[in-house]
């Protein structure tokens, strides 16, 4: 019986305007293929000044 393993997977993506020929993705394990870090969506700083700014 034949296991499912990162070595005989496939993974293709195109973007219409961008890649309109699907470009192959390798190098990828199956298990985590669609995971990515925790990112801070803003930074928000008081200056010195009193001001409050953020971005």
């Amino acid at each position: 019986m034949a296991t499912i393993t990162s070595a005989n997977s496939a993974f293709s993506i195109s973007v219409t305007d961008l890649y309109p020929v699907p470009q192959a993705i390798h190098g990828y394990a199956a298990d985590d293929a669609f995971t990515a870090e925790a990112v801070e969506m803003a930074e928000i700083v008081m200056g010195v000044d009193g001001h409050m700014s953020g971005g």
